[in-house]
């Protein structure tokens, strides 16, 4: 629960700095015995997220097909730096600086930047910096610290889920989908020009409700994102037919089930995953949001 969301931070936020503060987050209790620059973070306050904190519905886990029963709660989470031997107040500013900068990733506020294919015992909906605190006076040796507010559902990791009562009756709504890349091992190089890649769809789609005849389905856009491998940002960009809410980019398609877009390889090698969804919202292409997941594919970016 609370403790796998702890590592999870320091591993993530560890991951995004950079220069002498990367890789130099850890979990309070468990820095090592260096000289070097260290930044401690721990859960030190929670309490319930109301209205439904005490709530004995259980919940679908996204990403998981079994309900769980989950703690709602605000966690309040302590940054502390302190400083390398022989620094001192300026390299807590320094880290200060850089974590404030950090925490305020529209992926970070939302959460999402914490989310992987594991069952980790934890979702976060919200993370924002509440306050912060640094000594005035290089004789205080008191170090920097930042306080932050994370909202979300809380579980022992890999409790097994709760059984359902048997379905009599439902009104059900089913699509069979089958997606492939049409581009065959695209040659994607880091730093290099956008390529040109096509997804293909061979969709079947029907309505069932009711005392009514099954109606076909359509299907015609699809929500677009990148995520790295570690399960934080992707970092080339991918682009659609437009631009939709919260990043995604959102494509067409076709009469033939072919979806294009534009794929921007990152400036060094190595691999991310784009992430396929159904959309849903807004009539216009700039109001949807990602819907049910389709795919996720690899893309390798390779040296030039």
């Amino acid at each position: 629960m609370i403790r796998e969301f702890e590592n999870r931070l320091a591993t993530y936020i560890g991951s995004q700095l950079t220069g002498d503060f990367e890789d130099r987050v850890f979990v309070a209790g468990a820095e090592p015995q260096d000289a070097l620059v260290k930044i401690s973070l721990g859960a030190i306050h929670h309490e319930p997220w109301f209205p439904e904190f005490g709530s004995s519905k259980a919940e679908q886990i996204p990403g998981q097909q079994d309900f769980k029963r989950v703690l709602r709660l605000c966690v309040e989470v302590a940054f502390r730096v302190a400083a390398a031997q022989g620094q001192g107040r300026a390299q807590r500013r320094l880290a200060m600086d850089a974590l404030l900068y950090l925490l305020e990733d529209k992926e970070i506020a939302e959460g999402s930047a914490f989310e992987t294919d594991q069952d980790q015992g934890f979702l976060i909906d919200e993370f924002k910096p509440s306050s912060s605190a640094l000594p005035l006076l290089e004789t205080v040796e008191a170090p920097a610290e930042i306080y932050c507010k994370a909202k979300g559902w809380f579980w022992p990791a890999g409790m097994a889920g709760q059984a359902g009562i048997a379905i009599q009756q439902t009104h059900i709504r089913s699509e069979t989908l089958r997606l492939e890349l049409l581009t065959q091992n695209p040659l994607l190089l880091a730093g290099g020009d956008p390529v040109e890649l096509q997804l293909k769809l061979n969709h079947t789609g029907f309505l069932l409700q009711a005392d009514q005849s099954p109606q076909q389905l359509g299907l015609d856009f699809l929500a677009l994102r990148l995520r790295a491998a570690n399960g934080g940002p992707g970092l080339g960009s991918v682009a659609g037919s437009a631009q939709g809410a919260n990043g995604l980019a959102i494509t067409a398609v076709n009469a033939s089930g072919i979806a294009s877009f534009t794929y921007t390889p990152p400036a060094n090698p190595g691999k991310e995953l784009l992430l396929v969804n159904l959309t849903t919202g807004g009539l216009s292409e700039a109001e949807k949001t990602a819907g049910l997941p389709l795919a996720s594919l690899s893309l390798k970016v390779n040296a030039p």
